[in-house]
């Protein structure tokens, strides 16, 4: 969390993008990765 919190800060400057859209934005494809890779074995 403290990373995705740096990370909205410094994406675009002047703005601070909510915390829970960067972090939708990384966990979203892990998530679904795993999900697929759970599903083929």
């Amino acid at each position: 969390m403290s990373l995705s919190a740096i990370v909205s800060k410094q994406l675009i400057p002047g703005v601070v993008l909510p915390i829970g859209i960067v972090t939708a934005i990384v966990g979203v494809p892990l998530f679904m990765s795993l999900i697929l890779k759970r599903g083929r074995s």
